[in-house]
């Protein structure tokens, strides 16, 4: 049996003096996802601005509070490899390479396949754009020379976008 741990006289995030034991249900966060971890126990800063818990050892607080936190950058990893299918479908059918893609998209030279392998979660833009181009592939070569333009302004040779 453990002896409980003695109680912080202040919070070790923001310095609030008196956090308050008590068991709570948790919220976190991940990139938009989020989860619940019920019956948290320690002690929770009393600043509503801080959120900072120094969980009881005695419990298994800690270890469900990190496992919930690492189910979320599972699902995560899920949604990015999934969108990433979805991005690889989309360049395929407009016949583009990935480094035509990532012209497109104005990303380096491998962050479609950064994209397309789940590695990376792209911008709700890209997602769109390669949406909005597989309904209208009429559009591929225009979507080409304006993402030259911008490139030429991005890079000082130019000063405006026609």
């Amino acid at each position: 049996m453990h002896a409980r741990q003695a109680a912080p006289e202040v919070c070790r995030e923001c310095g609030t003096p008196h956090p308050v034991y008590e068991i709570r249900d948790v919220k976190i966060a991940h990139r938009g996802l989020e989860a619940s971890v019920a019956d948290i126990r320690g002690w929770f800063c009393v600043d509503p601005a801080c959120e900072e818990i120094e969980f009881d050892e005695s419990t298994d607080s800690l270890e469900r509070w990190v496992a919930a936190g690492d189910a979320l950058v599972l699902k995560e990893r899920a949604r990015a490899k999934q969108i990433g299918e979805r991005l690889r479908r989309s360049r395929q059918t407009l016949h583009l390479s990935q480094v035509e893609a990532a012209a497109l998209a104005g990303g380096g030279h491998n962050a479609f396949s950064r994209y397309e392998n789940g590695g990376a979660l792209p911008v709700a833009a890209v997602t769109t754009l390669f949406s909005l181009l597989e309904r209208h592939p009429e559009l591929v070569h225009e979507a080409r020379a304006l993402a030259a333009e911008t490139q030429r302004v991005l890079m000082g040779e130019a000063t405006d976008i026609a």
